[in-house]
Formats: C-alpha cells, sequence, structure tokens
C-alpha cells in the first residue's frame, strides 16, 4: 500500500501540532524569566560599593520580578522576588538556568523578608511605585520606570 501525499501533509501536520502543544505547556509551566526595562534598581552594601543588578519579570505575569545580584554580600541573598500586586518581597527558591532562565509558574515566590524563617531583620518600605528593602548590609531599592 502506498503512501500518498496527503497522509504525509496529515501526519507532518499532527507532529507538528503535537510539538505545539508540548512546547507550550512547558513553557506555560517553566515561564521564563525576561530583562525588563520597566524598573529602575539600585543595590548599596554596608562596604559603601554600589552593586550590580538585574530586574526580570515571569511570563504572563507582569507583577512578579526577580531581581538577581550580580556580587551579593551572602550567597543567601543573590536572587529576591517581588509580588507588586499584592506588595511581597522575598527570597524565592533560585531561578533554573538550564535550558532557560525560568521559575516554575505554580511554585511559591518564596518566603517573605519579613517572615520569621528570614534572619537579618529586613525593613521593607512600598511607597507608590518604588519598593526599598535593607538591612544592615545590603539596601536595594526599586523604582518603576514605565506606568
Amino acid at each position: 500500500m502506498a503512501i500518498t501525499r496527503r497522509t504525509k501533509w496529515i501526519a507532518a501536520t499532527l507532529i507538528v501540532a503535537a510539538l505545539l502543544i508540548v512546547g507550550t505547556g512547558f513553557v506555560h509551566h517553566f515561564r521564563p524569566l525576561l530583562h525588563t526595562a520597566d524598573w529602575r534598581i539600585s543595590v548599596e552594601a554596608s562596604t559603601g560599593k554600589a552593586g550590580e543588578a538585574t530586574v526580570y519579570r515571569m511570563l504572563g505575569r507582569a507583577n512578579v520580578l526577580f531581581i538577581k545580584l550580580q556580587d551579593p554580600p551572602d550567597e543567601n541573598y543573590r536572587w529576591f522576588s517581588i509580588d507588586t500586586k499584592n506588595q511581597i518581597a522575598a527570597l524565592p527558591n533560585w531561578p533554573d538556568e538550564k535550558p532557560y532562565l525560568h521559575f516554575n509558574h505554580d511554585m511559591a515566590i518564596g518566603v517573605g523578608l519579613d517572615d520569621g524563617k528570614v534572619d537579618d531583620g529586613w525593613t521593607i518600605t512600598w511607597n507608590g511605585d518604588e519598593l526599598t528593602f535593607s538591612n544592615g548590609r545590603l539596601a536595594v531599592t526599586l523604582e518603576r520606570t514605565k506606568g
């Protein structure tokens, strides 16, 4: 029995559709973190030097931000997560970087900096579109640049 051109076309279409469905589900579950210019960040350490940091937003959830510090004073404070809608600043499980920078969207964004589980006495101040959180060794200010 010969395979017709139409049969090949149907098989190829089904394979492409299946790959799109699986790929979309994968990206939906493991949400990519995208660099955003909508926020300006400044980091100061107790040593007096300003630190470098990058702000990411989660695909499909613009109110969830992740901050990666390049040279934190404590390795536990390399990543922070922010929920601007609910005004939460937290220490997250670190986002995975393989095969791309992503965070599992159904995980909690982290343990709140003001939670008893987190030491170091964090102070969190929300002022409109500006957030500052600090302890004795680190101060991070995040300000929205676009509405």
